[in-house]
């Protein structure tokens, strides 16, 4: 899969397991990041099981795009997705998407910059990378209708 989404999956799996609440993960598919896909995905899962307690997209496009079917079958299951789009906010105005994982171009920016410099002059980013699989890891600001008008207008 893509790298994105294997960490994306990962990380939203670790709260459960760190704070010891069971989770079963019922299915998975891919929707390659689309709101169609996502839609079409979400359909497959109605269509099979009738207990869904929550979804997990790893894009707010396809978070969408399961709306969109839910709203087609009129059921309403908690979805979280990533990214923090436009879109996704509005949803959750609407209340019909329970939050989305801001996805900070910002944050990113600037870490880009900070490596290039610590590059440049030839000084150590080991503090910056996340353990043995040196990957930089930055926290991303979670939206739900507590907060979300702080994000509307960015």
């Amino acid at each position: 899969g893509h790298q994105d989404a294997t960490i994306r999956s990962q990380y939203c799996i670790q709260p459960f397991i760190d704070h010891e609440i069971e989770i079963e993960e019922v299915d998975f598919a891919v929707a390659n990041w689309s709101r169609s896909q996502g839609q079409e995905q979400m359909r497959n899962f109605l269509e099979r099981y009738e207990e869904i307690e929550a979804v997990f997209c790893n894009n707010d496009e396809m978070a969408i795009g399961a709306i969109r079917t839910m709203e087609e079958f009129n059921r309403y299951i908690p979805i979280v997705g990533v990214d923090g789009i436009k879109d996704a906010l509005s949803e959750i105005q609407k209340g019909t998407l329970y939050g989305t994982v801001l996805n900070d171009d910002v944050k990113q920016g600037e870490m880009i910059g900070e490596l290039l410099i610590r590059s440049i002059y030839q000084e150590s980013v080991s503090h910056l990378l996340n353990g043995q699989n040196h990957k930089i890891l930055l926290n991303g600001d979670c939206i739900t209708k507590e907060n979300v008008e702080n994000y509307i207008n960015e």
